[in-house]
C-alpha cells in the first residue's frame, strides 16, 4: 500500500509544482481580470462534477469487492452499467454547459470585451468536462485494481505535457480560451492512454450491453446516494469561495483568494490521494469482518497524518506570507497571506479526518450520518461566508468557511469513536495531541531565524524552512520512535553511507 500512496503523492506534487509553475505566469499573461474570470468559469463548471451521483467511490468498492470474489461477470455488470450513466450525464452536461455559457455575464460582473471570451472558453471546458465522464469508469478500475503507479505515471507525463503546451501557447495567443483548449487537448491524451492501457492488462473486463442491469444500478445507487450529498456538500464547503466572492466582494478579488486556497486545495488532493490508497484495503478488512484491524488502521493512521500535516500547515501560518509574495508578487502578501492563515486554522484537523476516517467510512459503507454533518456544515459555510463576506470582503468568506470546518471536524471524530469503540479522549490525546509534541523544536527555531533572517529569497525561504523541518524531524526522533526503530535507522543510515 506504501507503494500506491507515494505513487499517489507522486502525481500531487508533480501537479503543485505545475501550479507553482503556471500560477504566476498565468496571472502576468492573462492579468488579474481575465484570470479571475477563468477561476469563476472554473469553480461554475466545476459544479457539473456532483452529476458524478457519488457513483466514482461505489464503482471503487464493488470493483474491488466482486474482483477480491473473482466474479467477474458482476465486475462487468458494475463497468458496462456504469459507462452509460456516465454516457447520458455526459450529454446531460453539453446541454447544461451551453446553457451556462450565456449566464454567467448575467450573474457576474463581467466587461463586455470579455463576454464572448467568457462563453467560449465555457463551452470548451465544458466539453473537458463531459469528457471526464465518459472515461471515469476507467480511472476508477485502476483505483479499484489499486494499480497506482501505471496510473499516476501517465497523470505525470499528462501534467507536464499541460504545462509546456500552456507555457508555449499562452505567451504567444493569449486568452482564456487557448488555456481551455490546452486542458481540452490533454484531457484526451490521457483518457486515451487509460483506454489502452486497461484493454492490454485487463483481459478479462468486456463491455458489453447484456451486462447492463437495473439491480446493478440499485446497488450502486444506495451506496452512492450519501456519497453525492457529501460530495456537494463538500464543495459548497471548499469550492464555492469563488462564487461567493465574485457576487459579493468582486471578480477581480476571486484571485486574491485563490492564491491562498489554491495551497490548502492541492494538500487536500495529496492527502486525498493517501486515502485513494486507503479505502480499498478498508473494503476488504470489513468484507472479511477484521474490525481490530479498522480500529488500529483508524488510530494510528491519524496519529501519522497528523504528524505529516503538522509542519506543513505551520509552514502556511509561519511561511505563508514570504512564500506567496515571492511567488507572485509582494502586493499579494497580506491579503492572500492572512487568508491562507485564517483557513489552514480549519483545514488542519479536517485533512487528517479525511485522509483516515472518510476513506474508512466509505470503506463499511457508513457514510449515512457523516453526509448529514457535512451538509449542515456546507450550508453554514455558504450562509457565513455571504454574510461576512458583504461586510468584512475576503476575510469574511475565509472565517465563513473555517468555522464550520471545525465544528465538522469535531463532529466526525466522535462519530468515528463511538462507531469503533474507541474512548474519545484516548483518541485525541494518542492521535492528535501527543504528535503536536514533535513542533515544539519547529517553533523555537523559527522564532530563532525570525528575529535573525529577512526573507526576500527563494534561497532564504528554503534554507528557514529546512531548518525547521529537521528540527521537526528531531522532534518525531524523540517522541515517537521506540529504541527499536532507533537502531533500524542508525543501521539503514550506516549501511547507506558505507
Amino acid at each position: 500500500m506504501l507503494k500506491n500512496i507515494l505513487a499517489n503523492c507522486s502525481n500531487i506534487i508533480f501537479s503543485i509544482m505545475a501550479v507553482f509553475v503556471l500560477y504566476p505566469f498565468c496571472i502576468k499573461t492573462l492579468g488579474d481580470e481575465q484570470y479571475s474570470v477563468w477561476l469563476l468559469i472554473s469553480s461554475a463548471i466545476g459544479y457539473f462534477y456532483l452529476l458524478q451521483l457519488g457513483v466514482p467511490p461505489a464503482n471503487v468498492r464493488f470493483i474491488s469487492q466482486y474482483h477480491a470474489q473473482q466474479d467477474y461477470d458482476k465486475t462487468n455488470s458494475v463497468i458496462s452499467t456504469n459507462i452509460l450513466i456516465f454516457s447520458i450525464i455526459a450529454f446531460i452536461i453539453l446541454v447544461l454547459g451551453t446553457g451556462l455559457a450565456f449566464v454567467l455575464e448575467k450573474v457576474f460582473k463581467i466587461r463586455n470585451e470579455l463576454i464572448n471570451m467568457t462563453r467560449i472558453a465555457t463551452i470548451i471546458a465544458t466539453i473537458d468536462v463531459s469528457s471526464k465522464f465518459l472515461f471515469e469508469v476507467f480511472e476508477d478500475i485502476f483505483h479499484a485494481m489499486q494499480n497506482f503507479v501505471v496510473f499516476n505515471f501517465i497523470k505525470n507525463v499528462v501534467v507536464v505535457i499541460r504545462v509546456l503546451a500552456i507555457i508555449l501557447l499562452l505567451r504567444y495567443h493569449n486568452g482564456i480560451v487557448i488555456l481551455a483548449s490546452i486542458l481540452l487537448l490533454v484531457t484526451s491524451i490521457q483518457s486515451l492512454c487509460f483506454c489502452v492501457y486497461i484493454h492490454v492488462k485487463y483481459k478479462f473486463l468486456k463491455i458489453r450491453i447484456k451486462y447492463i442491469t437495473t439491480v446493478i444500478v440499485t446497488e450502486i445507487m444506495g451506496y452512492s446516494i450519501y456519497m453525492l450529498l457529501f460530495n456537494v456538500a463538500s464543495r459548497i464547503s471548499f469550492e464555492t469561495d469563488a462564487l461567493v466572492i465574485g457576487s459579493v466582494v468582486s471578480v477581480s478579488a476571486i484571485t486574491w483568494f485563490n492564491i491562498a486556497s489554491n495551497l490548502l486545495i492541492y494538500l487536500m488532493q495529496m492527502v486525498a490521494g493517501i486515502s485513494n490508497a486507503i479505502m480499498p484495503k478498508i473494503s476488504e478488512l470489513d468484507a472479511i469482518g477484521l474490525v481490530n484491524n479498522i480500529r488500529n488502521s483508524y488510530s494510528n493512521y491519524s496519529r501519522q497524518m497528523m504528524l505529516f500535516l503538522l509542519p506543513i500547515c505551520l509552514s502556511f501560518w509561519l511561511y505563508g506570507g514570504d512564500f506567496i509574495s515571492l511567488w507572485v508578487g509582494e502586493q499579494y502578501r497580506e491579503v492572500s497571506g492572512t487568508t491562507l492563515s485564517i483557513l489552514t486554522l480549519g483545514y488542519l484537523l479536517f485533512l487528517v479526518q479525511s485522509g483516515v476516517a472518510f476513506p474508512i467510512l466509505m470503506g463499511t459503507s457508513r457514510m449515512k450520518l457523516p453526509t448529514l454533518f457535512m451538509c449542515s456544515g456546507g450550508l453554514a459555510n455558504l450562509g457565513l461566508s455571504i454574510f461576512w463576506g458583504r461586510t468584512y470582503g475576503i476575510y469574511g468568506v475565509a472565517w465563513g468557511t473555517t468555522l464550520p470546518t471545525i465544528v465538522f471536524t469535531g463532529l466526525v471524530v466522535v462519530y468515528m469513536c463511538r462507531t469503533l469503540s474507541i474512548p474519545f479522549h484516548q483518541y485525541c490525546y494518542n492521535s492528535l495531541l501527543y504528535p503536536a509534541l514533535a513542533a515544539i523544536p519547529y517553533l523555537i527555531v523559527y522564532l530563532c531565524l525570525f528575529q535573525l533572517v529577512r526573507i526576500d529569497s527563494y534561497l532564504k525561504l528554503f534554507l528557514c524552512f529546512t531548518t525547521c523541518a529537521i528540527s521537526y524531524c528531531l522532534g518525531i526522533y524523540y517522541w515517537f520512535l521506540s529504541n527499536e526503530h532507533k537502531t533500524i535507522l542508525f543501521s539503514f543510515i550506516l549501511r547507506k553511507s558505507v
